[in-house]
């Protein structure tokens, strides 16, 4: 069950939140695209 709650305290905890998942799904992109730039040198 999800609970929603519009109290204002917990907005800059979202705000760090929903700023921490940002950063992780761009340090992935970043590991992935050096991964398929770098797959052929590991292989071969």
């Amino acid at each position: 069950m999800t609970v929603v709650s519009n109290d204002p305290e917990w907005w800059p905890t979202i705000s760090i939140f929903r700023g921490a998942s940002y950063f992780q799904v761009a340090a992935l992109i970043a590991v992935v695209y050096d991964w398929v730039l770098t797959f052929g040198q590991e292989v071969g």
